[in-house]
């Protein structure tokens, strides 16, 4: 039987090799840049800064460094069509508020990340 702790690890260890992974195969195409998007859902569950999830800071903590320690440069997306569920159920886009959220959103990133990636 796997405990919460044995969970934590093995998911904390299949996000490292998947990291891991990226980088590499970046590093092997000899390429300078790496794009990726920063999924919200995945920073904030709920689209608001009510409800922040440390694992996926850690994630994109841990994908950043390892990319600026191979030599890459991270160049990030703040949105690729992944709208929080709990965003999508008031309206989505079409409800001002989320314009709001999102900006709360970037601000966070900009705040987290900013000094060691590039936005494109």
């Amino acid at each position: 039987m796997i405990n919460s702790n044995e969970n934590e690890i093995i998911v904390t260890s299949q996000l490292t090799i998947e990291i891991f992974g990226r980088c590499f195969m970046v590093f092997l195409l000899q390429t300078s840049h790496y794009r990726f998007s920063i999924s919200w859902p995945r920073i904030l569950p709920d689209g608001t800064t009510a409800t922040v999830n440390p694992r996926g800071i850690q994630y994109y903590d841990n994908l950043i460094d390892a990319l600026t320690d191979a030599g890459i440069v991270p160049m990030v997306t703040l949105y690729h069509w992944d709208l929080p569920q709990a965003l999508m159920k008031n309206g989505g886009w079409q409800d001002e508020k989320t314009v709001d959220h999102f900006a709360e959103y970037a601000r966070l990133c900009f705040t987290l990340f900013g000094d060691r990636v590039r936005i494109g």
